[in-house]
Order: C-alpha cells, then structure tokens, then sequence
C-alpha cells in the first residue's frame, strides 16, 4: 500500500502541472518559488524580473504593486501564502 503524499509533495506536483506561483521568497539574491520552494531563479546578475511578483514578507503599506497580485491568487495560494507569513513573523519575534 502506498503512502498518502505530503504537503510539499502536493505542491511540487501542482507547481509542475500548472506553473509556479505568483508570490515568491528570496535569499541572497536567488528566488524561490513560495508555493513548491524551488529555485526559480537569481536576481545576482539582475537577469531576474520580480516587478510582478509577490514577495512573500513584503512590509510596504499600501503596496499597490502587491495588491493586484494578491487579488488574482486562487484560495490554496492565499492560505499558503497566510502560512509562510505567520512563519516569517513569528521568525522575527524570536
């Protein structure tokens, strides 16, 4: 019998089926993709376009650029989204 898949490997297979997400995360100038966390590209030669992109952990308020974005995301991508937000500040507060 096989066993049920995980989150991650969910997300790994819908990011192959249907592309990367709109929202992404960044660490030293390389971009990952913020539904699956896989690399999607680097930013270090500046050859990587993120203007329209997400970037999850985004503090800018209002960010006009963001909210457009955020309106077009489907209900799995917010609360993953909602997810690696509440990670990301609870990361801070400690």
């Amino acid at each position: 019998m096989t066993k049920p898949l995980t989150k991650e490997q969910k997300r790994k297979i819908y990011c192959v089926k249907h592309g990367h997400a709109k929202y992404i995360t960044k660490c030293w100038g390389y971009v990952y993709c913020g539904r699956c966390g896989e690399q999607i590209g680097d930013q270090l030669a500046s050859c990587f376009d993120t203007t329209k992109l997400l970037v999850v952990g985004c503090n800018k308020t209002p960010c006009f650029d963001c909210d457009p974005i955020r309106k077009s995301l489907n209900k799995m991508d917010l609360a993953i989204l909602k997810e690696l937000e509440a990670e990301m500040e609870s990361e801070l507060n400690e």
